[in-house]
């Protein structure tokens, strides 16, 4: 497989939690910033950061059955720029259980610019049994606003820090490919569309706004997103 192009002045944050100290999950979400290149010791501080930022505003909303055991941030502005992480354990501060292991929050985000494949978005580990609507597959209406306000701060407190070799400046998306190649299985003969990475840069796209979804979501199949 082909290298992924290159999105400069670009960090990738990826979040992984534990359920039980057993079942594993997680996703991650793009941050742009401005000034820098920042070293693998500013990213280390800046994950530890993030992580006070995590449990001083998400982790309220994430049932004390998880625990958040690491932060990984790589500068994807080459294959040389630095990576960073933090380690450890922040618990949930939610007393309850989740309505299942895999349920989560999915998160929707818009950008300015239309492509295939729908919208941006994450998939958080929040919620417990009695977050539920009546109709128990969705969220009540006070939770996703909940949600909705912890978002929202975790963010605004990630923007404009400058304290760690570069200045935060943006929750940004960011697109790897363009188009498809179709390719037979030579034993199946099934097709599959196999997506095309972009020549040249990847494209960032500013993301305007973030919503909580009020169905209940899945983080079934979520631990690869962590590595990618």
């Amino acid at each position: 497989m082909p290298a992924l192009p290159p999105a400069p002045n670009v960090l990738r944050i990826s979040f992984e939690y534990s359920l039980g100290g057993t079942l594993r999950g997680g996703d991650r979400f793009f941050f742009s910033y401005t000034g820098g290149p920042p070293t693998a010791a500013n990213l280390n501080a800046m994950a530890s950061f993030i992580e006070g930022e995590f449990t001083s505003n998400l982790a309220g909303e994430m049932s004390d059955d998880f625990t958040l055991i690491a932060i990984r941030i790589v500068d994807l502005t080459s294959d040389t720029a630095a990576e960073g992480e933090w380690t450890g354990t922040s618990d949930g501060l939610r007393s309850g259980h989740p309505p299942t292991i895999d349920s989560a929050v999915l998160f929707n985000s818009t950008i300015d610019r239309r492509y295939r494949g729908g919208k941006p978005r994450m998939y958080l580990p929040l919620g417990i049994q009695s977050d539920l609507a009546d109709d128990d597959v969705s969220w009540s209406d006070d939770f996703v606003a909940e949600c909705q306000t912890a978002w929202t701060n975790f963010k605004t407190a990630l923007a404009g820090n400058a304290d760690y070799g570069c200045t935060l400046a943006a929750h940004v998306n960011v697109s790897y490919y363009s188009g498809f190649a179709s390719v037979q299985n030579p034993v199946t003969l099934r097709w599959r569309n196999i997506p095309t990475p972009r020549s040249g840069d990847a494209v960032v796209d500013v993301i305007t706004s973030t919503t909580p979804r009020a169905e209940i979501s899945q983080q079934r199949r979520r631990r690869t997103s962590t590595n990618a």
